[in-house]
Parts: C-alpha cells; structure tokens; sequence
C-alpha cells in the first residue's frame, strides 16, 4: 500500500505542475499556435527523471516509494504522451502539417537531450 500511496501522491503533484506551466505558457504566450506548455512539461520531466534514475542508480538507499514516487508518479503526472499526441493531430489537422512536424521534432529530441543532460548533471552531483 505505501508504494501505491507513493504513486498516488506523487502523480497528483506531477499533474498540478503540469498544469502550472500550461497555464503559465498560454498567460505567457496567449496567441501562440505551439503548445508550449505540454512541451515544456515534457522536457522539464525527461530532464528531471534523467536526472532521477543516474542519481538513484548510485544512491542505492534511496527508499522504493520516494524512487516510484518521484519517478512513476511526479513524472509520469508531469509529462504527457497523449496530450503532445493529441496537439500534434490538432495542428496536422488544421492545415499546419510542418508545425505539426516541428512539436513532433523538438518534443522527441529536446526530451531525449534533455534525459541525457539530465544523467549527466546527476554524475557530476552524485
């Protein structure tokens, strides 16, 4: 039960942060056509989790439910899949197809780069 707590509590903090940033991004950028915000929270996550999984990989004491929590649920809440998914179709779909391609690009490359980034920062901390 406490590693499902961990999730639980974890993913309810991740999704209250994701939707900070959208709404920071569209009070930011209110007529902006990218979708800022889910692309930030996807980068900002795979940062954090590339981060999260090098330093828990040497700080093996770390308790099961602060990894799961931290990594399954903050960043599982915080980053979104379907959403990024979803706002690419929209774009393609409204006749803006090299948009479209271009939040398809810099969700999938800035989020690996930012994953790698992440696992380095953590290397030179740990």
């Amino acid at each position: 039960m406490g590693l499902t707590l961990a999730v639980f509590i974890g993913g309810g903090l991740g999704a209250c942060a994701r939707y900070g940033l959208a709404v920071f991004a569209r009070r930011l950028l209110p007529a902006s056509l990218v979708p800022w915000g889910t692309l930030a929270a996807n980068v900002l996550g795979c940062l954090l989790l590339g981060f999260l999984a090098a330093l828990f990989a040497v700080r093996e004491d770390t308790s099961p439910a602060i990894k799961l929590g931290a990594t399954t649920g903050f960043m599982g809440g915080l980053t979104t899949f379907s959403t990024f998914s979803h706002e690419t179709l929209i774009l393609f779909n409204n006749g803006r197809p090299g948009l479209a391609a271009a939040n398809l690009g810099a969700n999938l490359l800035l989020g690996i780069g930012a994953a790698a980034c992440g696992a380095l920062l953590a290397g030179r901390v740990a």
